[in-house]
């Protein structure tokens, strides 16, 4: 019993992450299929983390996340790899809506996201 409810306790602090929707800013006429970012993005604010699973293997993209006022809160570039998923923990900030940028040197997609206690 005991060795169940440490099981379902994680389950259960993940239990409702929030889906980013993801907008296009910028695309180049000249693209080709592959240059479209295949992520998912999701918010989990009983835990502060960003989580993100890219659907492509090798492909380099830029992530930036910034507050309301447009500061830079988190800064990195990757070289992803399919299926892994890359967690951004954010705790300390205070709440707020904030934004998180995913591009490539093709395209620029923004999403959002609130932050409460």
């Amino acid at each position: 019993m005991l060795a169940l409810c440490y099981a379902i306790i994680p389950i259960l602090t993940h239990a409702n992450p929030e889906r980013i929707k993801f907008n296009k800013n910028k695309d180049y006429q000249d693209r080709d299929m592959g240059s479209i970012i295949p992520v998912e993005a999701f918010w989990d604010n009983s835990c502060k983390e960003l989580s993100l699973i890219f659907w492509d293997n090798g492909l380099p993209v830029f992530i930036e996340v910034k507050d309301e006022k447009g500061n830079c809160i988190y800064v990195n570039s990757y070289t992803v790899n399919k299926n892994k998923q890359t967690n951004i923990p954010l705790s300390g900030l205070p709440p707020g809506e904030y934004s998180i940028h995913v591009s490539n040197e093709k395209t620029d997609m923004t999403g959002t996201f609130s932050y409460s206690l």
